[in-house]
């Protein structure tokens, strides 16, 4: 199959680009997929330049359309130019190893067969076998970088080396090699410096603090969007600055005492009302069951539980992140105790703390949820045992599962 985006930049041109592909794809009976965009009104919704934009619904759409239509994948035409282009664009923006060594051939489900050679012999191949083509005429606008790359700098590369070409091809794939070296010795290394919890990935200090490298950082978080100035901060900070913490568009990351912990950002506050008729709450985070218990259960230690006396229950509950000022009242103590400082006494992370929920009845707490969103946390409320003192007493709730801690419990 073939799809084409329409972008409506052009005009008549755009028109006329989606025209011939539409003849092209019947000529060689092929599916034709053609899709629209109101790509300038998007970019200023969302900030972005318009070629931006184009990339981002391009290649979204794409998507779309394999998935639905059962490809397996996407066959882009990237020339060996756009590597190289590619390549000046980023060294002149900044990058580290990975944005030297040019578009990649293949990247998930997008394969890019023709990186292996450049503009001017697809167009001679083109013309010698009498095979129609459309040049895009923004092309040769200067007003966008990459083509001010293509038409003001790479010139003048050319005048430098006439063969840079071919020059800069070299050095890509010797880079490329390095690249591939660094992937495989850190997929090897993993397990000696990373662990999962649920969402969040723990990275252990002394292991970067052995080498003391930012661009060794950089290789293992630039995916979570992390840049190098952040890990040239965080290196430094290794030991000395625990508790701080680093943002990028999706991910926060935490300089513990132990571990660097990468969590996805909590995208807004949660508040849930749960009538006595509730029997599961569905989050995005987290599922939380509901169950009535008609006898006095065998308690066990089981820290995704918690049991909780119906009588002094005041419905509706209401779920909620924990905020400034919340306190309980710990079992085997008298008096109360700030959530804030309950935490702080168990070393939670503070990025984990954000995500800890509260079971309210009236104003009261009556149960903490662990700060792993994996979990799967069960209520059990229990009728007639309003004399029970392992049951009267409502706030003993496990939490947090954290690499080298016991769990806790309220």
């Amino acid at each position: 199959g073939v799809a084409h985006c329409n972008f409506g930049l052009r005009g008549d041109e755009s028109d006329g680009d989606e025209e011939f592909v539409k003849k092209l794809a019947e000529e060689k009976d092929l599916l034709c997929y053609i899709e629209h965009f109101e790509t300038e009104k998007i970019a200023g919704e969302k900030g972005i330049s318009t070629q931006m934009a184009a990339r981002e619904l391009r290649y979204d759409w794409f998507e779309e359309v394999r998935l639905r239509e059962g490809y397996n994948y996407i066959a882009t035409g990237h020339n060996f130019n756009d590597s190289v282009e590619t390549v000046v664009f980023n060294l002149i923006k900044g990058t580290g190893l990975k944005g030297l060594t040019g578009i990649s051939t293949k990247s998930g489900n997008v394969i890019r067969p023709l990186l292996f050679t450049g503009r001017e012999e697809i167009e001679a191949y083109a013309s010698e076998n009498n095979i129609p083509f459309r040049t895009d005429s923004s092309n040769a606008s200067v007003k966008y970088h990459r083509n001010y790359i293509r038409h003001e700098i790479l010139p003048g590369f050319r005048d430098i080396n006439p063969g840079f070409e071919i020059t800069i091809k070299n050095t890509i794939e010797r880079l490329a090699g390095i690249q591939r070296f660094v992937n495989n010795w850190l997929e090897t290394e993993k397990a000696s410096y990373t662990s999962v919890e649920g969402e969040d990935i723990y990275l252990k200090n002394d292991f970067f603090s052995r080498f003391n490298e930012p661009a060794l950082i950089y290789e293992v978080i630039r995916k979570y969007g992390f840049n190098y100035d952040q890990c040239e901060s965080i290196i430094a900070g290794l030991g000395n600055e625990a508790g701080k913490i680093f943002y990028s568009e999706e991910f926060t990351l935490n300089i513990d005492r132990d571990h660097l912990i990468i969590s996805p950002k909590q995208q807004a506050e949660e508040h849930f009302e749960i009538s006595k008729k509730d029997k599961l709450l569905v989050t995005d985070r987290f599922n939380l069951t509901f169950e009535i218990l008609e006898t006095m259960p065998v308690l066990s230690p089981d820290r995704h539980t918690a049991y909780l006396d119906m009588d002094k229950l005041h419905y509706p509950l209401v779920l909620r992140n924990w905020k400034k000022g919340d306190w309980f009242m710990p079992l085997g103590m008298k008096g109360k105790k700030k959530l804030s400082d309950f935490m702080i006494d168990k070393k939670i992370p503070l990025n984990l703390k954000k995500r800890i929920m509260v079971l309210l009845s009236k104003d009261s707490i009556a149960w903490q949820s662990e700060s792993s969103t994996r979990s799967r946390p069960t209520v059990k409320t229990v009728s007639g045992k309003s004399n029970s003192p392992s049951i009267s007493v409502m706030r003993s709730i496990a939490i947090g599962r954290y690499p080298g801690r016991s769990s806790q419990s309220l």
